[in-house]
């Protein structure tokens, strides 16, 4: 994985997360990967936010996972929780 890989979403990029506006794919960068889970950031034109983003699969429309569950942030809970590295070694991306 290089930072320079274009983040894992489809070719119309995304929708803002604070003013919903639309995010083109290559206003994206992927942070960093492992299997099929990305971490990438979003800067929206439109409205200057920066948000910081998970997605499963390659994120292309019928292949990302469902909603997040209440199980699912539990899950991710247990694992942070006792975490002493960084966002990169979490997801295998290494120090």
């Amino acid at each position: 994985m290089d930072p320079l890989d274009p983040a894992p979403l489809g070719a119309d990029g995304t929708t803002c997360a604070v003013c919903e506006g639309s995010v083109p794919a290559g206003s994206t960068q992927l942070l960093a990967s492992r299997g099929d889970l990305s971490f990438v950031q979003i800067q929206c034109d439109a409205c200057h936010s920066t948000t910081l983003a998970f997605v499963v699969g390659d994120g292309a429309p019928g292949r990302v996972a469902g909603p997040v569950t209440g199980d699912d942030v539990l899950d991710m809970h247990r694992l942070l929780s006792g975490w002493h590295g960084g966002g990169r070694e979490v997801l295998g991306g290494g120090a």
